[in-house]
C-alpha cells in the first residue's frame, strides 16, 4: 500500500477554503483507504484470529469463558505464565499522538524561540492510568484546529531559528528588499529549497523520509501556495501544510508482511525507529539521532535494535529517559491531582514545595535504577537544598516510599479532610492491579456529617455498616485508613478529634500478602516487597509502553519482562528494553475483531 494514500493535501485544512475537515482513524477527509485495517479499539486483536480478549458474553470457540474485558479481572498468575502458541499480538493501527509528544513535535518546528504549542487533546482517558492508549484514535474538528493553529506558529518561528538554511536567507531578504511581484520567479524559495523543507518537515512532524511521490506532491503544492500567497505567507502556510497530514499526529504502525507462515506484519524500520524514540524520549528518531539506524535497517537486526535502545536508555540530552519515566511515574501515581485541591491557608503548606519535593525523589530514584518498586514504596531518602543550595540527601524513617509524602498525600485529599477511601482505592487497583467495581445504581456514597467529635476512620465504620457499601469499603478502607498518621496537608500528626490516630490497616483479597499492618510504614514495606506489587508495576509498564491494555496473549512478554527485572537486580531501563524489544512491540497482525 502506498503511504502517499494516507496523505491527502487539503486546503480546506489551512483555512484557505470556507470549510475545514476533520479525520478519524485511518479514513481522511474524503478518502478512503481499503487495504487499511480500522482503528483498533480497546480490545485489540490476535495474531491468529482467536478471541482477542473482548468479552462479548458468549464465551470462546472451544467452550471456554471468553476472557475478562478488564485486566482488573484477569488471572495475575496466568498473566505471567508464558505459553508460546498462545501469544497473540496488536492490531495494525494508527496511534494518535499523546498531548506531551505533539507539543514535543512542535517545539522541534519552531525551535527555542518558540512559544509553546498549546496541547490539542486534553487530559487521559475515563478509567485508563496512561494518556497515550491507542484507543484513542480520532481526531474531532476542535481538536484539528488547535493542531492547526500550533502548525501556523511553530511554520512562523521556524523561519528565524530552525528551519533549513534557504528559508532563513528568504525570510532574511524579506527584510531588506520586500515581498517580490513574482514569488517563485523571485528564487528565494526554489523547487530546491522547497524540496529540502519537505524532507526536514517530514523527518521531524510525519517522524519518516518522505517517499518521492510524496516529495513530488508537497513541492508542487508548496510552489502553488507560494505564488498565491507571497514569499512571507507561502512559506509560513507551506509549513504548516505538513501540521495538515494525518500522520503528524497519528504514529503508523502498519508494518510489512513477515517472510514467514504467521500472518503477522512487522514494523518497518522508520515505524520501529519512531515508535522507540516516541517510547523512550517522547522526541522524533531525528531529534534523538537514531535515523542512521532506520536508513541502513540495522535497526531491523537484533544487535541493532539493541543498541539503538541503550541510546535512548542512555542519553544524556535534555530530552532522556529519565524524563519519560518521571512521566510514566507522574501519571501512573496521579500525584499531580494536588494542583486542583484547594486548601485554606498554613503557614508551613506549600503544595508547589510538596511537589517539587516528590519529583525530585523520584528522579534520585529513577538515577539510582536498582530494586526499584521496592524503594519506590519504602525508600526513606529525602532530597533538600543545604544553605550553599547544593543537594543533601538524608533518611527520614517517618516517611517511606511515595505513598507518605506529602504530594501524593494531598492529591488523595479533599480540600479540607482525608480521602483514606480512594488512597486505598488507588492501592486496590493501581497497586494489585484489582479491579473495584462502579459504585451501585441508587446508592448515595455520601458519610456522616463531621461533628468535631468523631474521627474520619469512625464515620467511616459507620458508613460501612451500609449492605450496599460493605463490600466495597472491606477491600478499600483497610488500606488507605493507615495514613492518618497525616493530616489532608500531608503533615504528621498523633490525634484527630481529641483522640489518638489509629493507623491499623489490613490487606486482604489478595495472592501472596493477606495481614493486618499496624502502621502506614508496615503497610508499604509489606507491599514494597511482595512480588505481587511487583509483578503489577510491570503491567502497567507494559500499557505505558504498547498503548492498551494486557491480556492473556501476552504472558510470555510479560514474563520476560518480570524476569529482566528481578535478573537486573530491579532495574527500570532493564525492564523497559525487555518490553520495547518484545515481540509485542514490533509485530502486529491484520485481524481486527
Amino acid at each position: 500500500m502506498a503511504r502517499s494514500t494516507l496523505l491527502p493535501i487539503s486546503m480546506a485544512l489551512l483555512g484557505l477554503a470556507s470549510s475545514s475537515a476533520c479525520y478519524r482513524g485511518a479514513e481522511p477527509s474524503g478518502q478512503a483507504d481499503t487495504d487499511l485495517p480500522p482503528p483498533a479499539g480497546p480490545s485489540e486483536s490476535t495474531g491468529g484470529g482467536d478471541d482477542d480478549g473482548s468479552d462479548d458474553g458468549d464465551g470462546s470457540d472451544d467452550g471456554e469463558p471468553a476472557e475478562p474485558s478488564d485486566p482488573g479481572d484477569l488471572d495475575p498468575q496466568r498473566l505471567f505464565e508464558c505459553i508460546p502458541e498462545e501469544t497473540t499480538y496488536t492490531s495494525r493501527r494508527l496511534w494518535r499522538l499523546s498531548g506531551d509528544q505533539f507539543v514535543r513535535a512542535a517545539a522541534s518546528i519552531a525551535g527555542s524561540s518558540g512559544v509553546e504549542a498549546p496541547d490539542p487533546f486534553g487530559g487521559g482517558i475515563s478509567g485508563k492510568t496512561f494518556s497515550n492508549y491507542a484507543e484513542v484514535y480520532s481526531l474531532i474538528e476542535p481538536e484539528l484546529d488547535t493542531v492547526l493553529r500550533a502548525g501556523r506558529k511553530a511554520a512562523i518561528w521556524s523561519m528565524t531559528d530552525k528551519a533549513p538554511q534557504c528559508i532563513k536567507s528568504a525570510f532574511s531578504r524579506l527584510g531588506e528588499e520586500g515581498e517580490p511581484a513574482d514569488p517563485l520567479a523571485a528564487g528565494w524559495f526554489d523547487e530546491d529549497c522547497r524540496t529540502n523543507a519537505v524532507h526536514w518537515t517530514f523527518e521531524k512532524l510525519v517522524r519518516r523520509p518522505a517517499d518521492d511521490d510524496e516529495v513530488d506532491h508537497y513541492v508542487t503544492a508548496m510552489g502553488e501556495i507560494t505564488q498565491t500567497l507571497g514569499i512571507r505567507r507561502g512559506i509560513a502556510a507551506s509549513i504548516t501544510l505538513m501540521f495538515a497530514n494525518p500522520e503528524t499526529v497519528f504514529r503508523s504502525e502498519l508494518g510489512q508482511p513477515l517472510d514467514d507462515d504467521t500472518e503477522r506484519y512487522g514494523l518497518d524500520a522508520h515505524e520501529l525507529a519512531s515508535a522507540l524514540a516516541l517510547t523512550l524520549s517522547g522526541r522524533s528518531a531525528r531529534d534523538m539521532n537514531i535515523q542512521g539506524a532506520a536508513s541502513d535497517g540495522s535497526i531491523l537486526t537484533e544487535d541493532g535494535l539493541h543498541a539503538v535502545v541503550q541510546k535512548l536508555l542512555t542519553d544524556d540530552s535534555p530530552y532522556t529517559f529519565e524524563k519519560q519515566a518521571l512521566g510514566l511515574l507522574r501519571e501512573y501515581f496521579h500525584y499531580d491531582v494536588g494542583f486542583g485541591i484547594q486548601k485554606d491557608f498554613h503557614s508551613d503548606y506549600s503544595w508547589g514545595n510538596a511537589y517539587s519535593s516528590l519529583e525530585r525523589f523520584l528522579v534520585y530514584l529513577i538515577r539510582q535504577d536498582g530494586d526499584f518498586v521496592h524503594q519506590l514504596l519504602t525508600s526513606p531518602a529525602k532530597m533538600h537544598y543545604d544553605d550553599d543550595g547544593q543537594m543533601v540527601i538524608t533518611d527520614d524513617p517517618s516517611r517511606p516510599g511515595i505513598l507518605t509524602r506529602p504530594g501524593w498525600l494531598v492529591s488523595y485529599s479533599h480540600n479540607d479532610h482525608n480521602d483514606p477511601i480512594h488512597r486505598g482505592y488507588f492501592i486496590r487497583e493501581q497497586l494489585l492491579c484489582q479491579n473495584m467495581p462502579e459504585i451501585p445504581i441508587g446508592v448515595i456514597p455520601q458519610l456522616p456529617p463531621d461533628d468535631g467529635q468523631t474521627t474520619l476512620r469512625e464515620r467511616l465504620a459507620e458508613h460501612g455498616e451500609d449492605a450496599s457499601c460493605s463490600g466495597c469499603h472491606a477491600l478499600m478502607d483497610p488500606l488507605g485508613l493507615p495514613f492518618e498518621r497525616f493530616d489532608h496537608y500531608g503533615f504528621y500528626r498523633e490525634q484527630e478529634a481529641g483522640k489518638p490516630v489509629d493507623t491499623s490497616g489490613e490487606i486482604v483479597g489478595t495472592q501472596l500478602i493477606n495481614q493486618s499492618v499496624a502502621t502506614p510504614q508496615e503497610l508499604v514495606e509489606v507491599l514494597g516487597g511482595s512480588m505481587e506489587v511487583e509483578r503489577c508495576f510491570v503491567r502497567h509498564m507494559f500499557r505505558y509502553v504498547m498503548g492498551r491494555d494486557e491480556r492473556y496473549g501476552d504472558a510470555c512478554t510479560l514474563a520476560a519482562a518480570h524476569e529482566a527485572y528481578v535478573d537486573s537486580g530491579g532495574s527500570l531501563r532493564a525492564t523497559m528494553e525487555s518490553l520495547v524489544t518484545s515481540e509485542t512491540f514490533s509485530y502486529r497482525t491484520d485481524t481486527v475483531e
